[in-house]
Parts: C-alpha cells; structure tokens; sequence
C-alpha cells in the first residue's frame, strides 16, 4: 500500500503530532466529499498506528510484522466495517461483532484499530451500538469512521470524534498529481468539474462526452430551442447526481459571468463564449434561487429520498428555463 496522496499532508501532520504528543483521540471522523482518498487515507494512518517500528514521519515501515500482517489482510488488531452490500445499511450485528473485537486484549500492537467506511450508513440500532462504545471506551482502541456526508450521522456520534476534513483538492499538489496520472489530459479542468476530489476526476474522462452533450442540450432549452419534457425524457436513465452535479455547476458559471467576465474559475471554461452570452438573458436573482433548489434536491439524492427521475428531470429542467424568461 503507498502512501497518503500529496493533498493529504495537512491531515497526515495534524495527527502525527497527537501521536508523538500521546493525545490520540478514541475516535475520529475523516469527512469530506467522495473521491477525496478518505479510505486510503484511513488505511494508511491505521497501518502506521498498528506499525511496531514507525518512521520520523509517522509513516508504517512496511517490514515489521505488524506492517506484513497489516498487508496480508490478517493483522490480530485491525478491523474494517462496510456495508455488505452497496446501497445497504451498515447493520447492528456487524457493530457487535466490532465491539468484541474492541474489547479483547491486544495481540501484537499497543492499540486495536477499527475503520468504519461510510459510516453514515449506519441504520439506527448500529448507530446506537456504537454510541455507547464511544461514550465509554474501554482499552487502547482507536475507531476511525468515514464519511462523505456526515450531516447524516447522528450528532451525538458526531460530537464523540475529533473531526478532521478533508477540503476540496484545488491547490498545485492535486493538480500536479492528477496531471502524472493523466498525461495530455486538460487535468485542471477535470478537477474544477470534480469539485475539487482528485480520485473523482480520474474517472471523470469516461463521462466527458455525455456531460458535453449533456451542456449542449441544456443551452439549447436555455435558447428555447427545446421543450423540458422532450429533454427530460432523453435522461429517464441518466445518473441523477451526475445530472445535478452538472447543472450546477453550470449556473454556478452563469451567476459568476453575471458579476465579472472572468473566466478563470468557471468550471465549464470551453463553453466561455457561449455561457457569456446566455449570461446577459439570465436573471441573477433567478439563478440563486434555482442553484439554491438544485442543491437541495442533490442533498435530497444524497439522502437516499427515491423520485420519480422523469418528474424531477421535468421540474428542474423547467426551472432552468425559467431563469431565462
């Protein structure tokens, strides 16, 4: 397993020196959006906790026992809970069985470590099975949860583990290594579009062509050129997030040419002529009102809140039109 990825040195840092200052918390939540690296980041830092000959950077040495155990799958003091399947709630019974596993003596490092991926996903019963470990945890145990929305734990899981955010990836190090993994690539673009999660625009490539038809298609309804109900049937099937993710950043684009021409921050830069025109028949008012919608309804999404796709393509694409009227 490699190391942390470059924007995550910040992060790496902060809790290197809880280490080296002995003030490890019991708990800790790594939130921030999808494709920030939050697990490998998590795998990483529990590696070197478990690590029996750490390095001056905190980092695990990779040739301990614990780091070759840790490697195969089969460390003694590490845990990792997920939902068994995608979609699925992280159930009580897998809280238990990570509770005994809490509990029992160390085998072979000074703390038991546990990941919890997607923690949120936790249904009530788990939630509160975890609660009343992190309220009274017992032995040298170290609970990493993750989640890229944490709105959605409960406040009192919340408010037992030190948070650490892991913000949108803009800066040149992101930037840097997105461009070694993407050569001849428009990289800088990708990561605009990915809002800043550098593991999502690695992927971002794949969908390149149905977004820029996509964009197309919304600036011809803009134009009146086609009817809400006809372009919405067009995405009975499409991924609604990407759909939403899509449309706001292109009203996010529209509000910004609607206060100054530049385009350095536009996330849709090779449509600049375009947009700067439309910009000019848009309502500014409307366009904060409708980015405001969107992201409730892309909030809504998250939530796991089931729609009608057709009708909520119908609705939002007529609001957009609207804000040309």
């Amino acid at each position: 397993m490699k190391g942390i990825y470059p924007w995550q040195a910040e992060q790496w840092r902060y809790l290197h020196q809880r280490m080296l200052n002995n003030s490890l918390p019991h708990a800790l939540l790594l939130a921030g959006q999808a494709g920030m690296g939050k697990q490998h980041f998590a795998l990483c830092f529990a590696k070197a906790v478990l690590c029996l000959k750490p390095d001056i950077n905190g980092e695990a040495c990779q040739q301990c026992k614990s780091c070759l155990l840790f490697a195969a799958n089969n460390h003694p003091d590490f845990s990792f809970i997920q939902p068994i399947e995608i979609g699925k709630p992280i159930k009580i019974d897998q809280i238990r069985g990570l509770i005994q596993t809490l509990i029992a003596t160390t085998q072979l490092a000074k703390f038991k470590v546990a990941i919890i991926q997607q923690a949120e996903a936790m249904n009530t019963a788990a939630a509160n099975a975890l609660l009343k470990t992190l309220e009274e945890p017992e032995g040298q145990s170290l609970i990493i949860l993750i989640a890229s929305n944490p709105g959605m734990l409960a406040a009192t899981i919340r408010s037992r583990c030190q948070r650490v955010n892991f913000f949108p990836a803009l800066n040149d190090s992101a930037k840097q290594w997105l461009a070694k993994q993407l050569p001849d690539k428009a990289t800088e673009e990708f990561l605009w579009l990915s809002e800043g999660a550098p593991l999502t625009a690695l992927v971002l490539q794949e969908s390149l062509a149905r977004r820029n038809e996509t964009l197309s298609q919304l600036l011809n309804l803009a134009r009146q050129e086609l009817t809400p109900i006809a372009l919405a049937a067009n995405y009975q099937k499409a991924e609604a997030m990407e759909f939403l993710t899509g449309l706001m950043g292109l009203v996010s684009d529209l509000i910004k040419l609607n206060l100054t021409q530049d385009s350095q921050y536009l996330f849709n830069k090779t449509y600049f002529s375009e947009l700067q025109k439309l910009a000019k028949s848009a309502t500014l008012i409307k366009l904060y009102d409708y980015l405001d919608e969107l992201i409730l309804v892309r909030q809504q999404c998250l939530a796991g809140i089931n729609f009608n796709q057709q009708l909520l393509f119908e609705r939002v694409l007529y609001q957009w039109q609207n804000c040309f009227i």
